[in-house]
């Protein structure tokens, strides 16, 4: 396979508020965003689904869920907040890394976000975790197993140093980068694909478009999944999410024009999670092992 440089642009968050769901529409329509995952336990899923038909979406993952919004079933006291929604990544990620999660629970709340969205007509091209909880060691052999048991091919390895920063910014993504280093065999195993290489880019300011360039211009060869999470203001968003003011300006980036120039005078080449698992089961010599991409 080819050592030029491919991107896969996945925008997170799907159905998470209204403002959300019609930014990544429009990064979609008129911006570099080739493929999204959406929440299962979001208010604004069926509907975002709906509009994923209308513009042709065929590359659309699911956000695993176990910190944001309500869980789809029972709500165990270890897991939720006394409102009885989920109780935020700290304490999930807390609970993961001492292994104190209750798995039955976990796993039986997995499978319904899974079989909710498959029931909406989805073909899911890919699973990710919402905070990355789908790499917390004790999660990763669930969502491995669910991930063959529902015949999604594909997964997120976020595999990287973060978006930078210091202190306790650095710390988290070098937990996360561990645990996800520690995932691939198992995710491998399982049959799962994988791109090459992962980036997690977040707006800063009136400098976005600027460092987004920055970002693609250090890409390595192979395929580059940058996670995204562009979207419009809303009263929905700002009352459950710290990320709020940032999401326009990663629409407004992503979509725009000088940016797809960019991307094609540096021969970077735009893809999808479907794209690359299509590609890979294709191939009359390779399996879809988990192997590298590239």
């Amino acid at each position: 396979m080819t050592r030029a440089r491919r991107l896969i642009v996945n925008a997170d968050d799907f159905g998470f508020s209204e403002g959300v769901t019609e930014g990544i529409i429009q990064a979609m329509q008129h911006g570099i965003v080739t493929s999204t995952s959406l929440f299962a336990n979001a208010p604004a899923a069926e509907a975002g689904v709906r509009r994923l038909t209308e513009i042709g979406c065929r590359s659309i993952g699911i956000h695993l869920n176990l910190t944001s919004g309500r869980p789809l079933g029972p709500r165990p006291a270890s897991l939720v907040a006394p409102d009885g929604s989920f109780c935020g990544a700290t304490r999930i990620w807390s609970l993961g890394m001492l292994g104190r999660l209750p798995l039955s629970v976990v796993e039986a709340e997995l499978r319904r976000q899974i079989e909710a969205i498959k029931a909406l007509g989805v073909a899911v091209s890919h699973l990710n975790g919402h905070h990355h909880i789908h790499v917390l060691p004790q999660i990763v052999p669930i969502v491995a197993a669910l991930a063959r048991e529902y015949r999604v091919p594909a997964i997120r390895l976020p595999r990287a140093t973060g978006p930078g920063g210091f202190g306790l910014v650095r710390l988290k993504w070098r937990l996360i980068s561990l645990c996800a280093a520690r995932a691939q065999g198992v995710f491998a195993e399982a049959g799962l694909c994988m791109p090459d290489h992962f980036v997690a880019w977040y707006a800063r300011g009136h400098r976005t478009r600027a460092e987004l360039m920055a970002a693609l211009d250090s890409l390595a060869t192979g395929v580059t999944e940058l996670a995204v999470h562009p979207g419009l203001r809303d009263d929905t968003l700002a009352a459950v999410d710290s990320y709020v003011e940032q999401r326009p300006l990663e629409l407004a980036a992503l979509c725009d024009v000088a940016v797809r120039r960019h991307l094609h005078e540096r021969g970077i080449a735009l893809m999808s999670f479907a794209d690359l698992c299509a590609e890979v089961l294709g191939r009359p010599d390779a399996e879809l092992d988990g192997r590298s991409t590239g």
